[in-house]
């Protein structure tokens, strides 16, 4: 939890950079941040570039707005201790003038991970339901075709179909 509260703090501080955040460069062109290994000693993680001002995201503050909440995203992925919910949908039209939505969603705690995506392009119709635990997944995928024909697959990995 302190691991936490300490990624907030540094989120915020980041938001009140040199400058108030306005995009003003600093003395080097790539900066290396620090994150807290499980035994509480710093080591460094992959560099960023630090924001221009002509950046469409990196300037008047938006890009250490954005890369923050990256990091935090991808810490808590990784992170056993943390419960993570994502969902996301993506609407579009095809081509042939048809709707196509495209929805994604998973649920983290701990080890334990479940992954839902649906896709519906016309009358092609697609969902899938992924369970993981540690190194053991099943996934179920349903597919309709045009004909209303339905196809079922399952995957197994590390697991007896039992």
């Amino acid at each position: 939890m302190q691991r936490q509260m300490r990624e907030m703090d540094r989120f915020m501080n980041s938001m009140i950079d040199p400058m108030f955040g306005m995009g003003v460069p600093r003395m080097g062109m790539i900066e290396v941040s620090f994150t807290d290994d499980i035994y509480g000693g710093q080591i460094p993680s992959r560099s960023r570039q630090v924001a221009h001002p002509f950046d469409p995201f990196g300037g008047f503050g938006f890009g250490g707005i954005f890369s923050a909440m990256g990091q935090l995203r991808e810490h808590a992925m990784n992170d056993p201790n943390s419960h993570v919910y994502s969902h996301s949908t993506v609407m579009s039209v095809g081509e042939d003038g048809r709707p196509r939505v495209v929805e994604n969603s998973m649920r983290k705690s701990g080890d334990v991970k479940e992954t839902r995506r649906s896709l519906r392009d016309g009358d092609r119709e697609e969902m899938s339901i992924g369970h993981i635990i540690g190194d053991r997944s099943h996934v179920i995928e349903k597919k309709r075709d045009k004909d209303g024909n339905v196809r079922k697959q399952q995957k197994f990995v590390n697991l007896d179909e039992g």
